[in-house]
Parts: C-alpha cells; structure tokens; sequence
C-alpha cells in the first residue's frame, strides 16, 4: 500500500512538471523560442517556462493568433501592435497593468476584469467597442486611428485620469460623467465628435480640441475657472459654457506663453449657450462667400442666412477664398485687421479693398474685375490682379510695394515712380502706351523678374538707367526701347492719365510736343509744351487744382472735352471751379512756363498735381456758443478735440468726400481719435455735439 501511494505521488509529480501551454502560432511560439522560453517550434511551450514572464514587447512580427497568452499568469506588460490579429482575449492575464495594441486587423478586444490594468494604448485598429468599464485601476488611455470605434466605455473606470482622443473618425460620444479623477482630455481630428460634458469632472486640469469638425457642444460648467483650454480649428464650437463667463471673460488669455492662439478668434464663454445672441452681423450678400465663412467659424453660426459674425471677421488676419466661386465680396470692408487676402480665381467684376488699410499681400488674379483702387492701402507690398479686366492701376501711394504682377489686363498706362522699393515687375499682355519705371531702383530689378511683352503700341520704357535695362532685362517686345525720357504717354488729349482726387500725380513735361494753339492763360509768344490729364467731377461739382513745379510757372487749363477751341478757365498754379456736371469727365492741359528772364531756356520739367473736391473741405462752419480746440494740428498720430458741449461723433473726410475714420459714442468733452493708420495730407474732421451742432475743421495730418 506504501509503494502504491509513492508511486501514484511520483507520477502527479511528473505530470505536473510537464504540464505545457498550446501555441498554436508559429510566430508566437518562434518568439519564445527567441526568448529561450521555448526550444522546439512545435505548437508547444512548457507554462512553467512561461507563468512568471512580466513583459512581452512582440510588435510587427506576423503573430496571428494569441491563443496561449492566457498561461503568461505573472504578465505585466504587453506590447503586440502592428501583427494581423483579429481578436485578442486578455481577461485571464489579471496582472496586466500595461497594454499597447492595434493593427488593421483587429476587430475585438477583451480586456474585461483587468482589476490592475493601469494604461492602454490602442491605435490603427478595426475594433469598433472598446469596454474599460471594469478597469477600475486604469488611469491612462491612448486611442488613436481607429477608424471604426464608435463605442467607448469609461462609465467605471474611477481612476481614469487621462485620455487622449486622436483621429477616431466614427466616434460621436463620450461620456466621462462617472470619470471624475479626469485631469486630461486630448481630442485631435475625431470628426464626428459633437458633444463633451466636463460638469462632473471637477479635477480637470488640461483640456484640449483640434480640428474636430462636428465639435459643437462643450460644457465645462464644473464650479472651476483655473483649468487649462485650448481650442483650435473647431468650425462649428462657437461657445463653450463655463462657470463664471465673466472670471473666463476677463482672465484667460487668448494667446500661449509663446505667443501662438489658444482659442479660434470666434470661439465665446458664456454661462449658458443657449441665451440669445446679441452678437452683431455683417451682411454677406453671396452665398458662396458667407458658406465659405462659416466653414472656417466666421459665420454667425447659420449658414444661409447671409450674415457673418462681425467679432469674427473683424479678428481675422489672414483670408484666403481662392476657387469658391464667388461674385460679390461684399462685407470685405469689415475685415479690417486682414493683412494677407486671396480671392482668385472667382467670378468677381469689382472688388473694393480700400477699408483694408493693413493689407500687405493682395491676390485677386484671374477675376472678370474692370476696376481696382490701391490707393488707401499704404501697407501693400505685393499684389497680383493678373489675368482681369483692368484698364486703370495707380501705385502712385503705395510706397512699400516691392511685387506687381497685372499681367493680362487692360491698362493702357503704368507709372510707378513712387513705387521705390519695386523688386518685381510683370506686366506683359496689356494695353500699355505708356510704362515710367525711373523710380532710382531699377538696379535691383533682375531679368527672370521684369516682364512687359505683348504690349503692341508701348515703343518707349522710362528707366533709371538704359545700360542696366539694355543689359539686364530682356523681356519686351521688338518695338519697345529703353530710355530715361521718353516723350509723355499723356503728351496730346487722345490719351489722358486718369488722376484721383486728393492724390498727388507727379508728372513731366521733358520731351513733351508743343501745342497746336497757345490756352488763354499761356504767356504771349511762349511754346507751350503740355501734357493732359482727366478727372471725374464729384458730386458737390466743385473743384480745387493746384499744381506746383518748383522754380517752373505752373499752369492750368480746363476742358469740357479734347476738341473745344477754349477752356472753361486758365489760371496759374491754381485753378478753383464750381458748377460742374457731377459724373462728367473733364480734362486738363498742363504745361510749365519761364520767367521773362530765363525764356530763352527749355520750358519744360517735372511738377506734381493734386485735384480735390473742395465741398469735402468746405470751410463752411455751424460755431455755436461753444469753445472748441482740436490739437496738435498738424498732427502725426493722435489728435485731441475738446469741447465745452457733449462730443457725440467724430467724423473725419478725406479729400474724396469718403469716410476715413468715425466715432461714434464718445459722449464725452474731450476724446483722443488715432490718426495714425490714415496716409498724410489734408482732412475734414466734423463733430457733433450733445444738441446736434455740427462743426467742421481741417486738420494736416503729417
């Protein structure tokens, strides 16, 4: 009976020393024998071998089937990303603390009971439910390009203190109500991802949204305001409902540390979302533009409707609406911080950019646009309105521009003598008679970067120098020659230069052809060598010219049209006319005389012209019994009004009779009106006071 006994314990002892685990995968299995756990690649490993392993690192090795793992009982850490499996069952691996998996194959993931699962990592899988609801020690969760998930569980995994959400497209909700250890939140990309509720988890330190298009709905109303918020690219999360709007309101900067935005420039705080806005609107009248708006979070929140949130756009610094088919840019004139805007390639027959007085970059190329006005955006630096209709481009006051494509155009004249920073010149393919370059920076000009071909009638090009454009630039047209005087384009009145009222247009009598009959005002017996010039009248139908030419007698003479025998007036150096037909093109001849002593010599050279409504600065005054003072006049940047009455608004004309600053509101006696993003030059400033007095002053703006 002993032996049997000792036999029968021998045997258990054999049986149990030998007891093996079934791997059934030759991949599996060659990675144990790797790690000399086993030593026969034959679908068996000894569990002895295998209980007390704590990590397994088997990325990307061709394992498709974890049939075994069930046995590593001691395993802690498990690393089986990138292999072709399709489902993975762990739940007998109660040690597991920490977990990286995922690959396109895998549909199923089990991970239920791991009481000690600390951390997971899933990514690039096909699992569409992923359940941590029993992982109570679980404090971290990564899951990223998991194209199908649509279910995520977390309801009771207490301990939850981070989750980082990245590109999980099908994912539309997440509950982290019961999560409230949730210090982190990280979603980047998941794009049906539509509504977040932070009001339980009152531990949250860092929350952060990228690029989640559906984002919508967001409440953080969790008696917290000192938590970290960064919200970027979210077009359709206008507001996010906090704890106190105002402490967020007043608190919390716009911008990081480093200076880059932390929040879009549309994004709100309120207590709660659901009030009525009162958020003023601009009108965007096409529709393509206002749908476009409201993709990129400009809009007003309602698409269709025509409206755009004015905070919004007033915000933006950059616009770039290139291709959306676009006829109308109307409402462009509230986007007043832009300084980079791109509007090619859309259907658009006349763009008004002259509220955009910080604009340094302007793209409005391959457009049907037969008019562009420039002149009151001073900060220009490059423009392209290549491939339009226009016939008209004066860069007389953009000073800073250093790059000009009008190529395919119809602009039959160019002068870019104020254009001194010019590095860049295309303007093949026009109309062009006349092209003055002679602004003393040819020099830096190379040939790859001046073009002026395909203009059939321009025979002469006014340069600095004619050795340097002979040498170095080479892309004009056979008729075409360089020169530094060429004979005026503008030298008969079949081709007028346009001017714009209240803007100095300099000009050139040198190699200009005398006229066929002395004007009036013209000295007796002197050659009268004269260019000419056309203007629009303006409403008021009056008007003030002045001409200035140094040392030279400047002149003046004024036509209803180029084939009437005499002027409407002739005077010297200035010219003041009233009772114009307000619309009606009129011309002036100009030429430039010597002293009786010097008449012997050249009458000619250059002067410079200016032509102003002078109704705009009318000195017409209504001076009630008031003690008004505006000061420092002339100014250079701010300019300070006083009064003894109320000031209600301050509005200020330049010479065109528009409206180049107002201010509204001020109710006050005394208010300081920044100046210092209008150009230099004369201006009509209008106050009303408190019992709607209106009085006028010119100011000088330097």
């Amino acid at each position: 009976m002993k032996y049997r006994i000792l036999f029968l314990l021998a045997l258990l002892s054999l049986v149990s020393f030998s007891q093996q685990t079934y791997v059934p995968d030759n991949n599996f299995e060659q990675f144990l024998i790797n790690k000399g756990y086993d030593t026969v690649l034959d679908d068996y490993v000894l569990t002895d071998n295998i209980k007390d392993v704590t990590f397994l690192s088997m990325k990307s090795i061709g394992i498709q089937d974890l049939t075994g793992i069930e046995d590593f009982a001691g395993l802690t850490e498990l690393r089986i990303s990138e292999n072709p499996l399709q489902t993975v069952d762990l739940t007998a691996n109660t040690e597991l603390q920490y977990l990286t998996a995922g690959g396109q194959t895998l549909t199923s993931l089990n991970i239920s009971g791991l009481t000690k699962l600390i951390r997971i990592n899933l990514q690039d899988s096909s699992v569409t439910s992923l359940d941590v609801s029993t992982n109570t020690d679980l404090e971290i969760v990564s899951l990223s390009d998991n194209t199908l998930l649509v279910d995520f569980n977390t309801t009771g995994a207490i301990n939850l203190d981070h989750i980082t959400l990245n590109n999980n497209d099908a994912l539309e909700t997440v509950d982290i109500s019961s999560n409230t250890n949730l210090s982190n939140f990280f979603s980047y990309y998941c794009d049906k991802l539509n509504n977040l509720d932070f009001a339980n988890n009152t531990r949250i330190t860092d929350i952060i949204f990228l690029e989640m298009n559906s984002l919508s709905n967001v409440s953080i109303k969790n008696g917290k305001n000192n938590f970290y918020l960064e919200s970027l690219r979210n077009p359709n999360l206008k507001c996010v409902e906090v704890s106190d709007a105002d402490y967020v309101n007043a608190n919390w900067s716009r911008t990081k540390i480093t200076g880059a935005f932390r929040f879009d420039e549309y994004l709100v705080f309120k207590n709660n979302c659901d009030e009525p806005s009162t958020e003023e609107t601009t009108m965007i009248p096409d529709g393509n533009f206002e749908s476009y708006l409201e993709s990129i979070g400009a809009g007003n929140g309602v698409t269709g409707d025509n409206l755009a949130s004015t905070s919004a756009i007033q915000a933006l610094t950059t616009l770039d609406v290139s291709g959306q088919s676009i006829t109308d840019l109307s409402g462009i004139e509230e986007f007043i911080a832009l300084t980079n805007l791109n509007c090619s390639t859309n259907e658009l027959t006349s763009l008004d950019v002259s509220a955009l007085v910080n604009l340094t970059d302007l793209d409005c190329s391959y457009n049907d646009i037969t008019a562009l006005s420039i002149i009151k955006n001073l900060e220009l630096v490059n423009l392209n309105c290549n491939g339009n209709q226009i016939a008209e481009l004066n860069t007389l006051s953009n000073a800073k521009l250093e790059s000009l494509n009008c190529e395919v155009n119809a602009i039959e004249y160019l002068n870019l003598v104020n254009n001194t920073r010019l590095t860049k010149l295309s303007c093949n393919d026009n109309a062009l008679k006349g092209l003055n370059i002679k602004n003393g920076n040819n020099s830096q000009i190379a040939n790859e970067d001046f073009s002026a071909f395909a203009n059939a009638d321009l025979t002469c090009i006014q340069v600095d120098n004619v050795n340097y454009s002979n040498t170095t630039w080479f892309q004009i047209d056979m008729q075409t020659n360089f020169n530094e005087t060429c004979v005026p384009v503008n030298d008969d009145c079949s081709f007028t230069v346009p001017i714009v009222l209240g803007q100095d247009t300099p000009g050139s009598t040198i190699s200009a052809s005398g006229a066929a009959t002395n004007p009036s005002c013209a000295k007796n017996g002197s050659v009268v060598f004269d260019v000419w010039y056309s203007f629009t009248a303006p409403a008021s139908g009056s008007m003030n010219i002045t001409i200035s030419a140094g040392s030279l007698i400047s002149k003046i003479a004024l036509y209803e049209s180029c084939t009437d025998a005499s002027p409407i007036n002739c005077d010297t150096g200035n010219l003041s006319v009233n009772d114009l037909d307000p619309g009606q093109e009129y011309y002036l001849q100009v030429w430039l005389e010597l002293s009786s002593r010097l008449q012997s010599r050249l009458q000619s050279g250059a002067f410079t012209l200016n032509a102003q409504d002078s109704a705009v600065l009318s000195n017409e005054e209504i001076e009630p019994t008031t003690t008004l003072s505006l000061y420092p006049n002339p100014t250079s940047n701010v300019l300070w009004i006083q009064n003894s009455n109320s000031i209600q608004a301050v509005t200020i004309y330049d010479f065109n009779g528009s409206v180049a600053l107002k201010e509204n509101g001020v109710n006050s006696t005394i208010t300081e009106i920044p100046l210092q993003n209008l150009p230099a030059g004369l201006y009509l400033v209008r106050i009303e006071d408190e019992f709607n007095n209106f009085i006028n002053k010119k100011i000088i703006k330097k």
